[in-house]
């Protein structure tokens, strides 16, 4: 499929980003005209909903975790998450990387294999894994998680049903009571999660294991936290205990504890964007209340002063504020706008000081290096020479190298609520709806000017809400909506009171930082085909999913008894 990317720059772009055409990009390529051409294919169907990859940010990605190793004193080793995204390709190349793979499933092991990953490069985990998997793992001779102590027996009986010659290879996940602050749905290693052995457990199964004919291998432990963290000192609090009980364990007769899972879990930043589609009724309380003082004082400055220059800028510097509050613009063109005028009046710096809670901080979410760095002075020579880390990351691999692509529907108004509707939904990215995830949702063109907007759409929006929105420069209508989608579910949005440029119907929206627990986490619900996967790479493109099919719907029905 290379030849559906003709309109692609020469630059070396990496991953998602908008240029200063106003149209996002992925890589080198224009995400509209790539979802044109797919649309407009001889070869597939429905090619909307979609969802685009870039190859070169998930080598950056990967590139970054093996540069930040270098940093550590003893080795380490990266596996990736795949249940953040199962995709055959996106595996292969991780593979090819030089990554390993952390699993959930018995079917995740299979298609490891199928992805060419070697059982040595794997490792199963899971709270609950059925006997033929653990089977199946003894016998390829993949790495297993102890995370209980019935884990334990059935790791024991895969190996007596296997012969008297058979031998499990096992990590044993430590519940250490961390709390890694973040939602409780993905939150892992505090006491009361249904992951990993408490202490008490932990001393059981430890008598087990050191029974003179015990056939389980103990090659280390394992403890994972959770899943978006953002502070990197609950990873070295984990290091530092389990370095402490490897020692204790090594004394009760655990001799070969060489590896060291430290799990994976670092955020990323999903709200970079944020400020582009920000609403005034998102704001705190304390910095609406600094914003109303602020334009107060500007208003006050304008009606005051002689000099015709100022008195124009502090106007403009309230008119500013006044269309943030009105939500005719959203908080980065506040900004943008607001420090210029203020730089010019010469009081940027005063007004900062005088209003702090205005000036938003920078969300500071941790890099792989910073995540690394904190590990680096933990380790003690000689006792710690012979460890090596493992590390499992999956989002901080996929999750900014995805989007997933929709299609403008139409809008309607139900009270004082607006409806940005559009043809995907809960079914393909359900993070949204199951954790209240924040996702960025902005058009992949730039919109039109406003004089072409109200030819297009001001009699149906006068229709609808009995006015028009305006911006203050003239250039864009913003209008506040919810960015909901076609399944039969009061809980189907992707996105809550955005202030959005109103797309005409079959405009393309982008919902950006797809790339893990999207589509693996996609279902049929309302028989919903699940969508296609590309692949960008520089200027190329190429399926790596094909959509669903009815036929793919319909097979496991047809039986012989039918």
């Amino acid at each position: 499929m290379a030849a559906v990317c003709d309109n692609a720059t020469s630059c070396a772009a990496v991953g998602f980003h908008t240029r200063g055409d106003g149209y996002l990009y992925c890589d080198d390529v224009k995400v509209s005209e790539l979802h044109h051409k797919l649309e407009t294919s001889q070869d597939v169907n429905m090619m909307s909903p979609a969802f685009v990859y870039s190859r070169r940010q998930i080598v950056e990605n990967v590139r970054q975790f093996y540069e930040a190793f270098k940093s550590l004193p003893v080795p380490a080793v990266l596996n990736f998450a795949m249940k953040a995204n199962h995709n055959l390709q996106i595996l292969k190349l991780l593979r090819s990387l030089g990554c390993g793979v952390t699993l959930v499933s018995g079917t995740e092991m299979r298609v490891a294999l199928e992805a060419g990953f070697q059982p040595h490069q794997m490792m199963l985990n899971g709270s609950g894994k059925v006997p033929w998997e653990v089977i199946a793992a003894v016998k390829a001779g993949v790495l297993l998680n102890v995370d209980s102590e019935f884990c334990l027996q059935q790791t024991i009986n895969a190996c007596r049903q296997l012969g008297k010659e058979a031998t499990a290879r096992v990590l044993l996940r430590l519940n250490l009571d961390i709390d890694p602050h973040v939602h409780k749905y993905v939150s892992t290693g505090t006491a009361g999660s249904k992951f990993g052995l408490d202490p008490a457990a932990m001393s059981r199964v430890v008598r087990v294991l050191t029974s003179c004919d015990c056939p389980v291998r103990v090659e280390g432990l394992h403890s994972h936290l959770g899943s978006t963290i953002k502070d990197t000192s609950v990873f070295r609090e984990s290091v530092l205990r389990l370095l402490t009980l490897r020692q204790e364990l090594t004394s009760q007769g655990l001799k070969d504890l060489r590896l060291l899972n430290v799990g994976g879990g670092l955020a990323i930043d999903y709200t970079r964007n944020k400020a582009e589609t920000q609403p005034y009724r998102e704001e705190e309380e304390d910095v609406k209340a600094e914003l109303r003082r602020l334009m107060d004082s500007l208003q006050q400055d304008a009606d005051s002063h002689d000099d015709v220059k100022k008195k124009g800028l502090y106007q403009c510097a309230a008119d500013v504020i006044g269309s943030y509050v009105n939500e005719r613009i959203p908080r980065s063109k506040l900004d943008s706008e607001l420090l210029d005028l203020l730089d010019r009046l010469e009081i940027a710096d005063v007004t900062s000081a005088q209003y702090p809670a205005i000036w938003q901080e920078q969300s500071n979410i941790p890099k792989p290096a910073d995540m690394i760095n904190c590990l680096c002075d933990v380790f003690v020579s000689p006792r710690d020479d012979d460890v090596t880390l493992m590390f499992e990351p999956g989002r901080v691999i996929v999750g900014d190298a995805g989007v997933y692509m929709t299609t403008t529907l139409g809008w309607k108004t139900s009270g004082n609520t607006r409806f940005l509707v559009v043809d995907g939904g809960m079914n393909d990215v359900i993070r949204p709806s199951l954790y209240g995830a924040y996702h960025h949702i902005y058009p992949a063109a730039p919109p039109p000017d406003s004089h072409a907007l109200n030819n297009a759409h001001n009699s149906a929006l006068d229709l609808l809400h009995g006015t028009s929105g305006s911006s203050t420069n003239g250039h864009v209508d913003f209008h506040v909506v919810d960015v909901v989608g076609p399944v039969c579910e009061s809980g189907d949005f992707l996105g809550k009171d955005r202030l959005l440029p109103l797309p005409s119907p079959g405009s393309l929206m982008v919902l950006h930082d797809a790339g893990a627990y999207c589509s693996s986490m996609a279902s049929n619900y309302n028989l919903r085909l699940r969508p296609a996967e590309v692949l960008v790479d520089g200027s190329d493109c190429d399926f790596i999913r094909r959509p669903d099919t009815l036929n793919d719907l319909l097979a496991p029905y047809k039986t012989s008894t039918n």
